[in-house]
């Protein structure tokens, strides 16, 4: 009984399991959150806390912001461990980058993080919204859309020695703009001002922003090339190349520059540019079509519907002739095979087959076959010889026929004429 006694008292006197339930949350802190200027960067940034541990990593949106240029979530995560209330917890830390483009209170949205905890499962943690307060500084004119930062340098690189050039020879000058705490997709680009005498071919710009361990985002960089082709001999200058911008900390407009070029060619004998950009190249592209002549289109209108007419009035015309021309290498088989047919019946001396091989010679011949026969055989004739066929009582001997008998008949035929009679199979004929 006392045993019982002592553990109902342990269990009310000891934390209940659940009173130890994994708990998360969300937070986030703005890096300055003193008042900034427009364009300032200012860093966003959010943590994820849990009090047992993350079973995935957080997930964190992309977010948007009115009035500002807010870019995804680092890449790289911060793990920390905190104790707060005498509770300890573990967290993730991601950042974001925001560029405020105007003056006034910027209002950040709630963050919603969606987490997977140890004993919990999926559950979602969101932050509190934010203001930051952006204030306008006056510049001197000229100065409004400069990039504000506390550091900017540009540098420049040439790709090969400036001396001892001559016609057709080539170089890269490449621009390379260093700036701190502003994204590379603010900066501007570059450009490379033409030279009379050299062909100029810019590149693309390459961006890249620059990050390290345990302090996120730092800057950017931007570079931009041009590669010059010398088509003339002579002395040439590449025009410095500047960038202005708005010192934040001293609150001074500054000018980058990277210093202009030098340079002499000699002439080359015989060289011809291949590649020369025209002079014209960066004006306005010539109108393709300044008037249209309306008789010439007139004239060209007609001469496609009466082309069309005449196709329309030939082509039974070319149709028929068309079927003629294929039928006819068809006719002119059929003819020599049944001729072949007729000639061996007449080597057999078998007038039962002899028969049914004429009338296919003759229905192969054209519908002069009956005229041709009876060239060749006289009705008497013709009445002995196929009694003699179809008359098994009959003594008389059939007249005799031979293939030199039919032979003129073959190759003395009259020209095609159409019958007067309609076919006997009109579904049956040849194509």
């Amino acid at each position: 009984m006392r045993r019982l006694l002592l553990i109902l008292c342990l269990s009310v006197l000891l934390p209940c399991p659940a009173a130890y339930a994994a708990s998360s949350m969300a937070r986030a802190h703005l890096e300055p959150a003193t008042p900034v200027m427009p364009g300032q960067l200012v860093k966003l940034v959010v943590d994820a806390l849990t009090t047992n541990w993350f079973t995935a990593a957080p997930l964190y949106p992309a977010i948007d912001i009115p009035g500002a240029i807010a870019s995804p979530p680092s890449d790289d995560a911060e793990n920390f461990n905190i104790e707060i209330n005498g509770v300890k917890w573990f967290g993730v830390s991601r950042s974001y980058m925001i560029t405020p483009q105007n003056d006034g209170d910027l209002k950040i949205p709630a963050i919603s993080l969606q987490l997977e905890v140890g004993q919990v499962g999926k559950t979602t943690a969101r932050t509190q919204p934010l203001t930051l307060s952006v204030k306008a500084v006056s510049r001197p004119a000229g100065a409004e859309n400069a990039i504000g930062t506390t550091r900017l340098q540009i540098t420049q690189q040439i790709s090969r020695p400036l001396t001892g050039l001559k016609q057709g020879d080539a170089f890269t000058r490449t621009i390379i703009v260093s700036v701190d705490g502003v994204q590379g997709m603010l900066l501007p680009p570059v450009s490379f001002p033409p030279v009379p005498g050299l062909a100029v071919y810019p590149k693309q710009g390459q961006i890249k922003d620059i990050t390290k361990d345990r302090q996120g985002f730092l800057g950017s960089t931007r570079q931009d090339a041009a590669t010059y082709v010398i088509q003339q001999a002579g002395n040439y200058t590449l025009p410095a190349i500047s960038v202005v911008w708005w010192d934040t900390r001293a609150g001074q407009l500054r000018t980058a520059v990277a210093p202009a070029l030098t340079l002499s060619a000699a002439a080359t004998p015989a060289y011809k540019p291949e590649l020369a950009l025209p002079t014209e190249a960066s004006g306005p592209a010539p109108a393709r079509i300044r008037h249209i002549d309306v008789v010439r289109l007139a004239q060209m209108v007609a001469v496609v519907v009466i082309t069309l007419l005449l196709l329309w009035w030939s082509l039974p015309h070319l149709w028929r002739r068309g079927v003629r021309w294929y039928r006819r290498p068809r006719q002119i088989n059929a003819a020599r095979l049944a001729w072949h047919q007729l000639r061996m019946a007449l080597r057999g001396h078998q007038p039962a087959k002899l028969v049914p091989a004429l009338y296919h010679w003759l229905d192969a011949t054209q519908p002069n076959g009956p005229a041709q026969l009876r060239s060749v055989l006289e009705a008497a004739q013709a009445a002995t010889w196929l009694g003699a066929i179809y008359d098994k009582e009959a003594t008389a001997t059939p007249p005799a026929l031979s293939a030199q008998d039919l032979q003129p008949s073959r190759t003395k035929q009259e020209p095609n004429k159409r019958s007067a009679l309609t076919p006997l199979n009109p579904d049956n004929r040849a194509f």
